[in-house]
């Protein structure tokens, strides 16, 4: 999850760079309909979904956008996706301020938040380290990754 979340935070900083207003538009429809507290979690993991994909679109990094495809699918295929809905509310607060940054067209804070966001939902279901670093992912990455000499 950490590969994940650092090119979602990539997607999210390009996309933030070059959003259009018809995209910001569907992504508040998205973020009303996950509102919704009468959708189930199937639902409410289809527009879950729905609504990084539109983010990643938007980037126009189709490698990059691949990448996180074959990502969720592994997610999904494994069945720990059905624990990512528990807190909806922590989702839907990180997911707001995510639509507030592309909004604003940050691409420093899009980045951050979405790689703090899929750190957070990372935690639901393998838990490691505390998430209280504000390194980006891919400083959190290259740190786990290093040997000792």
């Amino acid at each position: 999850m950490i590969a994940r979340a650092a090119l979602e935070g990539v997607l999210a900083a390009r996309a933030a760079q070059q959003i259009d207003p018809r995209t910001l538009a569907e992504l508040q429809s998205l973020l009303e309909q996950m509102d919704e507290q009468s959708s189930d979690s199937l639902t409410y993991g289809a527009l879950n979904r729905d609504f990084h994909r539109l983010i990643h679109q938007a980037a126009c990094l189709p490698v990059i956008r691949d990448l996180i495809d074959q990502l969720w699918d592994t997610l999904e295929y494994t069945g720990y996706s059905k624990q990512l809905f528990t807190s909806r509310q922590a989702s839907q607060r990180e997911h707001k301020a995510i639509f507030a940054a592309l909004c604003a067209h940050d691409p420093h804070r899009a980045r951050t938040l979405m790689e703090q966001h899929v750190l957070r939902v990372a935690e639901l279901f393998a838990p490691t380290e505390p998430l209280a670093s504000s390194k980006p992912a891919t400083q959190q990455l290259t740190r786990q990754t290093r040997h000792p000499d």
